[in-house]
């Protein structure tokens, strides 16, 4: 019975108060997924990521230029973004001004334990500033609703106290202009919790981890899986980190970012699983047990009603796989010494029971791999039916890349063996079966994003029809005169500083905007609902 109630509070973190998060930040959970900063101590690092479609071509993008004159964000500028700014932008709600006050250089420095050295901080401001960004992506809102960013934009611009803002003033402080793609995302994608006083004890490269992993724990906890699981590519990928090939200084460089979260009790444990990547290069899958720290913030963020948002399935969120158990691996014999795969975790979920494929094609796939026609009916008998290709797949990728000397002399024993022992192929291998439902998926997906970009345009073009109308039918010019006088006063008083020529163009959007507001039009809801029900009708009337 104790260990029963031991194991409640473990889950819940109630036995563990001193590590429930009592400062939180909220992060929007789009383009924080993609790094911006060189988090490496010395160095250069080129962030280019590119993900190419089944035809070759790009469907994600996300390119970092540093400025030539400020270099290239490090960690100073990676500190100010998720302690400072970050801090700022969450506290200033939604929507967004586009105007975010940080306070003083001093102030700012002090905030990041710098004393009174207000010239670093003045210069990763200006790193962060000049970044420019070449995105090429798709997001879900908070409303469930796809976008696509395809741009080249800075997040934000920088004022100085004493300089210029948009409205003419001085500025009493250090300010952020946001660009419009920037806080049209900040203003539209979910956010995320984290604890903002276990960040600020964090290194940057702890943090930029905690960032990372923090959304696989989550989902492991919330679909009670034992692990969350991260291949090491990735970590280095959306970390900007150095990407080792071998595993030594790889688990020297891992062994430093986890030590500071198992400190803290953020994870408890950690196993490798080697495995290559798309590019058939040195990978490997971590595998993460979360601690009593993470179950802490789990439990206070859930009951909060703060939880991360969870768009994808169980297995995407939370690492794509879920070992069974974790154990070290094991030694190889003499006799297998040839045989080039791991047997330490079960690396993949058991298939879904009722799914089979025609059996005869099987056996001919065995046969052609030279085992016996009897000994492939038998293979048959106790393999899975679904996954049974998978495995044919991976022996092929591994006899093919045996080395001279380790070569795999009995091929058809080692097919054999992999269908007995039930070995699967490694997350970081794709075979056929997965790669044809990852196009499916995603010529799926596609297909809902041009859908869902119709019905916006379609849906802009029905709203500018019926206010058009209404002001043809229902504005006189003189009404009209009168209200476009209303908005001129309005509008200087509102921004003093602008210049005469920006606030002519302005009144005739405004003028709309304010009809619009008067007609009691259909909501994108409804009439997404329409078009898929019936003909468009025109709706309009004076609320």
């Amino acid at each position: 019975m104790e260990e029963e109630r031991r194991a409640t509070l473990l889950d819940t973190g109630e036995e563990f108060r001193e590590l429930i998060p009592l400062a939180v930040i909220r992060t929007e959970t789009e383009l924080s997924k993609y790094p911006i900063h060189n988090l490496s101590k010395k160095g250069s690092i080129n962030i280019h990521i590119v993900h190419n479609d089944a035809k070759g071509r790009a469907d994600l993008l996300w390119k970092v230029s540093p400025s030539r004159d400020y270099g290239e964000p490090r960690q100073l500028a990676y500190k100010l973004d998720t302690l400072v700014v970050n801090r700022r932008i969450d506290e200033a709600g939604k929507p967004l001004p586009s105007l975010i006050r940080l306070g003083s250089l001093r102030e700012i420095a002090q905030d990041l334990k710098l004393g009174s050295d207000t010239a670093l901080v003045r210069k990763a401001l200006l790193q962060n500033a000049s970044a420019f960004i070449t995105a090429k992506l798709t997001y879900k809102t908070n409303t469930k609703q796809v976008r696509r960013l395809e741009t080249g934009f800075n997040r934000y611009a920088v004022v100085f106290t004493g300089e210029q803002l948009p409205d003419g003033g001085k500025a009493d402080a250090v300010y952020l202009i946001l660009s419009e793609p920037y806080r049209e995302v900040l203003n539209n994608a979910p956010v995320r919790p984290l604890d903002y006083d276990y960040l600020r004890k964090l290194r940057p490269g702890a943090q930029r981890f905690y960032e990372i992993l923090s959304r696989k724990i989550f989902a492991a906890l919330k679909f009670r899986h034992p692990v969350a699981t991260l291949t090491y590519s990735e970590y280095c990928t959306y970390s900007a980190q150095q990407r080792y090939f071998d595993r030594q200084p790889m688990q020297n460089q891992m062994n430093g970012i986890h030590r500071e979260h198992k400190k803290f009790g953020y994870i408890t444990s950690v196993a490798y699983a080697a495995t290559v990547d798309s590019e058939n290069k040195a990978d490997w899958l971590i595998s993460y047990v979360p601690g009593p720290k993470a179950r802490a913030e789990y439990h206070t963020f859930t009951r909060s009603g703060r939880v991360i948002e969870l768009t994808e399935t169980p297995e995407e969120e939370s690492g794509a796989v879920f070992p069974k158990q974790l154990a070290a691996p094991r030694r190889r014999t003499t006799r297998q010494k040839h045989l080039r795969f791991d047997q330490s975790l079960d690396l993949q979920p058991e298939a879904t029971e009722g799914r089979e494929l025609a059996p005869a094609p099987l056996i001919g796939e065995m046969v052609r791999r030279g085992i016996s026609q009897a000994k492939a009916q038998a293979l048959l008998g106790t393999a899975n039916a679904e996954t049974l290709p998978d495995q044919l797949e991976w022996g092929d990728e591994q006899i093919r890349l045996a080395r001279p000397g380790g070569e795999i002399r009995n091929p058809a024993g080692f097919y054999i063996h992999l269908i007995e022992q039930k070995v699967l192929p490694p997350p970081g291998f794709e075979t056929s079966r997965i790669r044809r439902s990852r196009e499916e998926h995603r010529a799926k997906l596609a297909l809902e994003q041009a859908e869902a970009l119709r019905l916006e345009r379609e849906y802009d073009e029905y709203r500018a029809r019926e206010i058009d109308r209404y002001m043809s039918e229902q504005v006189s010019a003189e009404e009209l005169k009168q209200l476009t006088h209303a908005e001129l006063l309005e509008t200087r008083k509102k921004y003093p500083g602008l210049p005469k020529q920006t606030i002519e163009s302005m009144i005739p959007l405004s003028i709309r905007f304010n009809i619009g507001q008067r007609l009691r039009l259909l909501t994108f809801e409804a009439f997404c609902d329409r078009e898929r029900r019936q003909p468009p009708s025109p709706i309009i009337a004076e609320a």
